[in-house]
């Protein structure tokens, strides 16, 4: 029991606000999550950069979350235009090597007017939603039952 409450300890968990859930999805919720994460680790380092940007490699972040770098690539560009965060990618040596490494700046006040903003409309859809599924499986359940008692038996003939 132990090993496995270890193993599934806070550290193997990426965070996630129900309501940026519901608002943002699931994807950009998670690599959003995670990124906040970053800034934190990197801020506990003392090494953001100037502008409070930081780095956070498209293989790194794909060990951390599990997302391709296209999916990155599609959440990142979609939380941009939503105003929660800004990518750069800049050229940099590594290990000796030229790469282009991701810094991302996170929007901290559009995240919490996200966060805090009313979204009991997409409650409500996502409740609509589901009373519509529920009405056509009955609507459909019961064209099946007419189906069924209008269709005359076959007689067994032994």
């Amino acid at each position: 029991k132990q090993v496995v409450l270890d193993w599934v300890g806070s550290n193997a968990f990426i965070p996630s606000n129900k309501k940026l859930l519901r608002q943002i999805g699931d994807t950009n919720t998670i690599l959003l999550s995670e990124s906040i994460s970053q800034f934190r680790r990197w801020e506990q380092q003392g090494k953001l950069q100037q502008d409070g940007s930081f780095y956070w490699t498209q293989m790194d972040c794909e060990i951390e979350t599990g997302y391709s770098r296209s999916t990155q690539t599609r959440a990142f560009k979609d939380m941009e235009k939503r105003g929660l965060l800004k990518t750069k990618s800049r050229k940099t040596i590594m290990n000796g090597q030229e790469k282009s490494i991701r810094f991302i700046l996170l929007n901290f006040a559009k995240i919490a007017e996200l966060m805090f903003s009313d979204d009991k409309h997409i409650i409500s859809s996502i409740k609509e939603k589901y009373e519509k599924l529920k009405k056509q499986n009955q609507e459909s359940r019961t064209k099946t039952k007419e189906i069924t008692t209008l269709k005359p038996r076959p007689y067994l003939h032994s």
